[in-house]
């Protein structure tokens, strides 16, 4: 898209995308985007089945398909390290993953990925509340080589609404270990009001990027009750991780 007066416009001839929760890396020096892509499910016509598909180019108008993901996998993850290594963030579900927790490994190049080592990814230390599930929205190189990531953090409440929120966390790519564990940065009432797809979903904020800025501050994207999109500016929450001790 461009941005047209004060709208944005659709680009014409470029690639069209049918995709859910769109984001976006680089990797030596490829366009990386990728989301979810829902489709009905091979053992259920009737039923909806899902996946992480990433596509790769010089540029928008060129992407390709390279990988899809475990089937009933959201919130993959990709970000290359100084190393020239690629970390890799999963959220498993069911035995493994119950409802949804975050996986963490390491790749020398893409095409190490399949499916089998995503599912085979181990899960990072405890991170989420009995009862809470999440998973990871987009990872920022800090200055000290940590990752700090963007996340959210889901629960149910008593009478059966979600609640989610935007949230961060900072890791060590070598140890794969919390170097500061999970913290909530918004939620719902931090937003304008607007419309909801279902009741059931008024109390949701979706992490979708953060876009890191030079005064210190941070543009925060997300997603509004399944039903909008905001950006709200907040203080930059990597910044007190940077120093070399952290």
């Amino acid at each position: 898209m461009k941005k047209q007066d004060l709208a944005w416009v659709l680009l014409a001839n470029m690639p069209k995308l049918a995709l859910q929760d769109p984001f976006m890396t680089r990797i030596d020096g490829d366009l990386i985007i990728g989301g979810v892509e829902v489709f009905p499910s091979e053992a259920d016509p009737e039923k909806l089945a899902w996946r992480t598909c990433l596509y790769r180019g010089k540029g928008i108008a060129d992407l390709a398909l390279f990988f899809e993901g475990p089937i009933g996998m959201k919130d993959l993850r990709l970000k290359q390290l100084p190393s020239g290594e690629i970390a890799v963030l999963t959220r498993p579900q069911g035995e493994k993953g119950g409802r949804g927790k975050i996986g963490f490994c390491r790749i020398q190049k893409v095409e190490d990925l399949t499916v089998a080592l995503i599912e085979g990814a181990p899960l990072l230390p405890p991170h989420f509340a009995e009862g809470e599930w999440g998973g990871a929205n987009e990872m920022h190189l800090l200055k000290n080589g940590k990752l700090g990531v963007l996340s959210h953090i889901a629960n149910f409440d008593v009478t059966g609404d979600r609640h989610y929120y935007a949230a961060i966390c900072v890791i060590d790519p070598m140890s794969a270990t919390f170097v500061a564990p999970m913290e909530i940065i918004a939620e719902r009432a931090d937003f304008l009001a607007g419309p909801s797809k279902r009741p059931d979903l008024e109390d949701v904020v979706f992490s979708g990027g953060l876009i890191r800025n030079a005064s210190g501050t941070a543009d925060l994207y997300v997603g509004i009750s399944d039903a909008d999109a905001q950006k709200r500016t907040i203080r930059d929450p990597f910044v007190k991780f940077e120093g070399e001790g952290d």
